[in-house]
């Protein structure tokens, strides 16, 4: 079992640099709660609520790129992820785009203006990165494919090393409509020699695919034994170099 916390959507619902004081007392408060309740890690979401911060989206970025907010988030996550790490594994998870791609100049620009604070504090147990072949659909209206899964992946595990995790795009939806999709971008994590890879959620397995949709994932994700093979899509690094040269800049 892992918790994940999150807060009111008023405040922000995942943890970032906007709400940093509130998630101190809420792990407090999940003490409490939980009681007798057993759990192996407990996760931190950090992004940003993009439709309420788009509300006024020129204050929030000039907020979010004060450098003393951005220090004071960091110290207090990092202080939040010692209190986890010393009862249980304490677990990140955050984008992919654009996250990765900031740590390729070793400075925290991008994650700074994105209100993420906590990557990568040393005592996290471990990372993980949501690589959803959503988001580039939304933006430019192609759907990247498993070649996205790939880069994103390898990235991960040049930096994090092989005790990371990558988060797929939701059951069901686009590049997911198929459960095979699924299971092979699930192998392809595996095939990296990545520690899991994450599909969200249970709940939407089961309403797209069934039960035995949910046993498929389990079952056929992992398949050492059996190659895995996807094709190089040249529009993958395009989408990647203006977010890494635009970094080079903030």
């Amino acid at each position: 079992v892992q918790a994940w916390l999150l807060t009111h959507p008023e405040n922000y619902y995942w943890a970032n640099n906007l709400n940093y004081p509130i998630f101190d007392n809420l792990y407090d408060r999940y003490l409490e709660w939980k009681k007798d309740l057993t759990f192996n890690g407990l996760v931190l979401d950090q992004e940003l609520d993009v439709l309420e911060t788009g509300k006024s989206l020129p204050k929030t970025l000039r907020t979010l790129y004060r450098t003393d907010i951005y220090e004071k988030s960091v110290e207090n996550y990092k202080g939040l992820v010692d209190r986890i790490s010393s009862r249980k594994k304490a677990i990140l998870t955050t984008w992919g785009t654009p996250c990765l791609d900031d740590f390729l100049d070793l400075d925290p620009s991008l994650q700074k203006m994105l209100g993420v604070s906590a990557v990568p504090p040393e005592t996290w147990g471990k990372h993980s990165f949501q690589v959803y072949r959503v988001i580039p659909y939304r933006t430019i209206k192609l759907d990247l494919g498993p070649y996205l899964v790939y880069s994103y992946s390898v990235t991960a595990r040049e930096i994090f090393g092989n005790d990371t995790a990558i988060g797929l795009s939701h059951a069901g939806y686009l590049g997911y409509s198929d459960i095979s999709k699924i299971v092979k971008d699930v192998r392809l994590v595996s095939a990296l020699e990545l520690s899991e890879a994450q599909v969200y959620s249970i709940e939407q397995v089961k309403r797209f695919f069934g039960p035995e949709g949910l046993e498929k994932i389990l079952e056929d994700g992992k398949k050492p034994d059996e190659q895995v093979s996807i094709r190089y899509n040249p529009i993958v690094p395009f989408w990647r170099f203006p977010i890494t040269f635009f970094d080079l800049f903030v």
